[in-house]
């Protein structure tokens, strides 16, 4: 998944036709991201909790959205092997 990035305008800024489609592009994605990941705190997409061995689990790849971080935008995750204390 890319980066987010947002236009940031000032006055007297001069903006040319790539700017406004690089605003729409955004605006797209938000909201393909948005309704894709539905409305709730938990696993969103992907995100597969596996164990591999004794005592050490696998997570896959994918987005999750925490209700304790106050984030407003879901969080992506990379694939780890976690201990189990």
């Amino acid at each position: 998944m890319a980066e987010i990035k947002r236009l940031n305008y000032f006055t007297s800024q001069f903006l040319v036709e790539q700017d406004f489609k690089d605003e729409q592009a955004y605006h797209v994605a938000m909201r393909r991201r948005h309704n894709q990941v539905l409305h709730s705190w938990g696993i969103a997409h992907d995100l597969v909790v596996t164990r591999s061995a004794d005592k050490v689990v696998s997570v896959s790849p994918g987005t999750a959205i925490d209700i304790a971080s106050g984030l407003d935008q879901p969080l992506r995750v990379a694939a780890a092997a976690l201990d189990i204390v």
